[in-house]
């Protein structure tokens, strides 16, 4: 049963984040597939939990089970420290934003993910807005994320 659900999970994300080969994204929402029309811009969300902060896992309920439950989404433009950082302080620093994230999450009445695509990990890669609120922007002013780009990382959490 473990590999069975692990195996839809897998060929979930792939159709979601990138879908087969010859299926177009927009075709999983399809009549076909038990959908009604293409991705919307932004696409309202069922939140579950945070691995870090800023990976998540939602459910999108526009897009067929098993295609759209439990699918972890790294939030764009941000980097916050690593669980299993370099320094305690990185790991501290990683605990608060996961909890800040979370609450943020838990706290809202609206869940909104924006302009969804993949980054070059081929993850799902979106903005995240809670009542019409960027909660990367959040992250950064609270002094728990940097501004990135998916190139090198820059910021040292290690340093006072």
């Amino acid at each position: 049963m473990h590999t069975l659900r692990l195996l839809f999970g897998t060929i979930g994300l792939v159709l979601v984040v990138g879908c087969a080969p010859r299926i177009h994204c927009s075709e999983l929402l399809s009549p076909q597939f038990g959908g009604e029309g293409t991705l919307p811009p932004s696409q309202v969300v069922i939140f579950h939990g945070c691995h870090d902060g800023d990976t998540c896992t939602f459910t999108l309920p526009t897009v067929p089970p098993p295609f759209g439950n439990r699918i972890p989404v790294r939030l764009a433009g941000i980097d916050t420290p690593e669980m299993h950082g370099k320094c305690d302080r990185e790991k501290i620093m990683a605990r608060q934003a996961k909890a800040v994230t979370e609450g943020m999450l838990n706290e809202a009445k609206q869940i909104e993910l924006v302009d969804l695509r993949r980054d070059k990990y081929f993850r799902v890669l979106a903005g995240i807005r809670t009542d019409g609120r960027d909660v990367a922007r959040q992250l950064i002013e609270a002094g728990l994320a940097v501004p990135y780009d998916g190139g090198t990382k820059t910021a040292n959490w290690c340093q006072h």
